[in-house]
């Protein structure tokens, strides 16, 4: 999480860190949903 850290430390208000760490979670759990349960049906999804 150390590329996370330094985004974060580097914008200046709180709003704008906030957007960051929503779109880096609903990133992190689209991805982890598709890999659990295949959202989406690509090759990657589990059977």
């Amino acid at each position: 999480m150390m590329g996370v850290d330094s985004i974060i430390y580097k914008l200046k208000t709180r709003r704008a860190r906030m957007l960051v760490l929503m779109i880096v979670f609903m990133l992190f759990a689209t991805v982890w949903g598709e890999l659990a349960v295949g959202l989406f049906g690509t090759p990657w999804a589990g059977n």
